[in-house]
């Protein structure tokens, strides 16, 4: 073998003398140092390429003579290096990349770098890395180390005998670790193929630098540990001791805005038309839905927390699409995935109450842990669920609470705990029927409960209506399209600009002309429909968070009036599509999210009393309600139709043929 510590002695001293005095500086300090070896950069050219290819084949061996070569290296604070310093390797060549699903025994001993997402991260364990161990009967001291988390006690290497040693406590060397679970990222599994999961091990500081819901490349060595079973067969269960971490989506722990990027960051912030440039640069194959385009990415950036004594107001933005099948709801959710810095994709049909919030799983050691399901994993960034009305009545109450006060309590086989899912949300339906009838209120034509739906800041209704100007316009769009259009503005940099407006513009105030735009539009929509509810505090709530927004695309920290007419502009767009009443054509809540209009809501008033009028006891007869409400003005064919809704509302019963009841 080549390896030995003179190499890498001489390997640290040729390509790492900087780093050597940064890390002895920290050292020397008191804390712990980190030494990142670049395989890619610097490994790989080294004695032509044969240590890094016995670092694969042989990576506890030449670990230890890393280490022992690092101890010999001198730095300009003569500090001793070995004892204090973890040696990560990172930027391995993409050809020995692994899918979680690659992972197999032939791997065991072996160094990897396996792709994944952090499914689960345990609570602190303590690892026994050394210990010595005395011979109680001839006094021989000998040092062992931990496999498997067990203290290898053979017979005394002096006197021969077994059973005769005994561990000094005080030389006990522990390790804190934890025990993470990865998965397979769903962009890599073939059609009806299950992910596979990694269990791998965490040590020192590497614990707090990832989460559930990370998208990681962990490098280290697939190990095994015995699983203890009582009919004594030696099977293993397979692990990764992980030497680093790297994280394949960018987030403001790892993301380096240089000097450069901040200057292009704050030159697009400046431009006049840089909304338009961002909305156009998402999804550039997808055409038109300017507006709708718009308002994700005012989602993205994302509005600012209130914090209240009783309550906070969430500062995220959720945003539902309802539309026909084939009008590209789909690819826009995928295009989202691919921008947002940090992001979450699941679907309807496949979700269940606790993978949206949380499940509570049995660990290898039979105590039970919390796993984090889509709204969790999403915190600080995006849940996206494609066809949401696919999911059980009973799995989408799940939302009520994480919609609204972004956190998720769990009461469950003795563990209670609140966690946060400070998320935004955007989500996809079809309508019941297969296609949406805009005379028909939102309601009738969607599996979603008004309580949900209300939640959502922003509902878009697209449809695939017939137009000769627009369908020539998307036809031109779609033939003409060579495969490698790019969008106006580079998608990293893009990421980069959502991620350092977040960081430095963390709490938006609105301006005294904002203020009173926003409380104008509100009084007026309020005034004008008299006993109507066409815009309630939630939205309110809604188009504050959408000027928050708009500012924080151009780096302010006060909304401007300017700001204010696009929230309100943006908001009109979206209840043009789906809460205007058609018998009325003023814009009513109330009938698209329950069916009931103010015409309505007004001839339920009128059958109410006409019913109770001519109750003799045992119920009003049909034939007189109807002929009564035909005299006040409701086709007989309306009036039955209102009566069957009741119905269906509890608000009356049949008691026989003929025959209404009031429900009192």
């Amino acid at each position: 073998m080549l390896s030995c510590p003179e190499l890498w002695t001489e390997f640290f001293e040729k390509y790492y003398r900087n780093e050597l005095n940064k890390v002895a500086l920290t050292v020397a300090s008191g804390e712990e140092g980190v030494l990142r070896v670049d395989v890619l950069k610097d490994l790989v050219i080294f004695v032509e390429c044969r240590l890094y290819e016995e670092l694969i084949s042989c990576p506890e061996l030449v670990i230890s003579h890393a280490l022992k070569g690092l101890a010999k290296t001198t730095n300009i604070y003569s500090v001793p290096l070995a004892e204090r310093v973890q040696l990560q390797f990172v930027n391995f060549p993409k050809t020995i990349r692994k899918l979680v699903k690659s992972v197999s025994v032939k791997d065991v001993g072996h160094f990897l770098s396996v792709i994944g997402v952090v499914k689960r991260v345990s609570e602190q364990h303590s690892y026994v890395k050394s210990a010595n161990v005395i011979c109680e009967e001839c006094g021989q001291t000998e040092t062992v180390y931990a496999i498997d988390e067990t203290l290898e006690k053979g017979k005394c290497p002096k006197c021969g005998k077994k059973k005769t040693l005994k561990i000094d406590r005080k030389s006990v060397v522990r390790v804190p670790f934890s025990k993470i679970k990865i998965q397979d990222l769903p962009e890599f599994l073939e059609a009806n193929e299950l992910p596979r999961t990694l269990d791998a091990w965490v040590f020192g500081s590497l614990m707090h630098e990832i989460h559930a819901g990370d998208k990681v490349i962990l490098n280290g060595v697939l190990k095994t540990e015995k699983i203890p079973l009582e009919r004594g067969e030696a099977v293993e269960r397979m692990y990764l001791e992980v030497n680093s971490i790297e994280f394949l989506e960018k987030d403001i722990r790892t993301i380096n805005i240089t000097p450069e990027d901040e200057r292009k960051i704050r030159e697009l912030a400046s431009s006049p038309d840089i909304y338009e440039r961002l909305a156009k640069s998402l999804a550039p194959s997808i055409y038109g839905y300017d507006d709708l385009k718009l308002a994700i990415i005012l989602q993205l950036f994302g509005g600012t927390r209130v914090e209240t004594a009783d309550s906070p107001s969430r500062g995220d933005i959720h945003i539902l699409i309802v539309g026909d099948p084939g009008i590209a709801k789909s690819r826009l959710l995928r295009a989202v995935y691919s921008l947002a810095p940090r992001a979450v994709l699941s679907t309807g049909y496949s979700t269940t109450g606790a993978g949206l919030t949380v499940s509570i799983v049995k660990d290898e050691d039979g105590k039970w842990n919390l796993e984090a399901g889509v709204l969790v994993l999403a915190d600080k960034g995006i849940a996206l669920v494609d066809e949401i009305e696919k999911m059980r009545k009973e799995d989408r109450e799940h939302f009520l609470e994480a919609l609204e006060q972004q956190t998720i309590t769990v009461s469950k086989a003795g563990i209670y705990a609140t966690l946060n899912s400070r998320t935004s949300v955007l989500a996809t339906a079809n309508p019941k029927y297969g296609k949406f009838n805009k005379f028909e209120p939102l309601a009738d034509q969607i599996t979603l409960e008004p309580n949900i739906l209300s939640r959502f800041d922003l509902i878009f209704v697209l449809l695939d209506e017939a137009s000769e100007e627009r369908d020539q316009l998307v036809a031109e769009f779609i033939l003409e399209k060579s495969g490698n259009e790019k969008p106006l503005l580079d998608q990293d940099l893009i990421r980069k600009y959502i991620l350092y407006a977040k960081e430095h513009v963390k709490h938006v105030t609105l301006s005294r002309e904002a203020i009173e735009l926003i409380k104008k539009f509100y009084v007026e929509l309020r005034l004008s429909a008299k006993e109507n509810v066409t815009i309630t505090p939630r939205q309110l709530e809604a188009l504050r968070r959408l000027a928050q927004a708009s500012a924080k695309v151009q780096l302010r920290d006060v909304a401007t009036a300017e700001d204010a007419e696009r929230a309100i502009r943006l908001m009109r767009a979206s209840m043009s599509t789906w809460a205007v009443d058609p018998e009325t054509g003023a814009f009513d809540l109330t009938y698209g999210l329950t069916g009931v209009g103010a015409r309505t809501r007004d001839r339920i008033s009128t059958i109410k009393a006409v019913i109770d009028a001519f109750d003799n006891g045992e119920g009003a007869k049909q034939e007189d309600v109807l002929k009564a409400c035909e005299e006040k003005g409701i086709p007989r064919g309306k009036a039955m139709e209102i009566i069957n809704k009741m119905r269906e509302f509890g608000e009356v019963f049949f008691p026989k043929a003929g025959l209404i009841k009031l429900v009192r």
